[in-house]
């Protein structure tokens, strides 16, 4: 008779979870959430496979490189609290090269490592800045025996700045000859210099 009572009374509480959910004697359901006296159900709760519970479970992300930013190429892993080597935001470019990250002010003459965006942005804001961006073929005669550079000098000598990466002859000043019947100015250039960016 027990056994009857049993198979009857699961069948019926299985068929009521079906239609409506099956509450046990403490007001929780099957699926987490709980039921109070009235039947009302409260908020679900999330359990994780690790144990963890929790209402509002966050994403994180890897941050293989610590910096404090987490990959903007990676899935992210979704727990209440972050597991190891994660962090809440997705804003890091180039999650291998600890270089690269928002805010990032300096400018390099190499391109990032691993797995990236765009290889020369260092700072993650979507463009690439070069360090030096001037450049022009001119050197500007004043008067019979002044030379003057007409852009600032440590510029790039050329009518295009280098790529970044790539190497190129820097201005460093304008000489005259200082012949006041056959004025002629000259650049002063060939020192050697790697465009950096950023």
């Amino acid at each position: 008779m027990r056994n009857r009572w049993f198979r009857s009374g699961a069948l019926a509480c299985a068929l009521t979870f079906l239609m409506f959910g099956c509450s046990s004697d403490d007001g929780s359901t099957p699926d987490g959430s709980s039921t109070g006296k009235d039947g009302s159900s409260n908020d679900r709760r999330i359990i994780q496979p690790d144990g963890q519970n929790c209402a509002t479970p966050k994403n994180w992300y890897p941050d293989t490189d610590n910096d404090g930013y987490g990959s903007a190429l990676a899935q992210p892993v979704t727990a209440c609290t972050a597991p190891a080597g994660h962090v809440d935001n997705p804003l890091d470019c180039g999650d291998e090269d600890p270089d690269a990250h928002p805010g990032q002010t300096a400018y390099f003459d190499r391109e990032i490592n691993g797995e990236t965006i765009n290889k020369w942005d260092f700072n993650c804001d979507g463009q690439v800045e070069t360090e030096v961006t001037a450049g022009a073929k001119v050197c500007v005669g004043r008067g019979y025996t002044i030379c003057e550079s007409a852009i600032e000098p440590g510029t790039w000598w050329g009518t295009k700045p280098p790529e970044c990466g790539q190497e190129g002859e820097v201005l460093l000043s304008c000489s005259s000859n200082n012949d006041p019947l056959n004025h002629i100015c000259s650049p002063n250039k060939g020192q050697k210099r790697t465009q950096r960016c950023r």
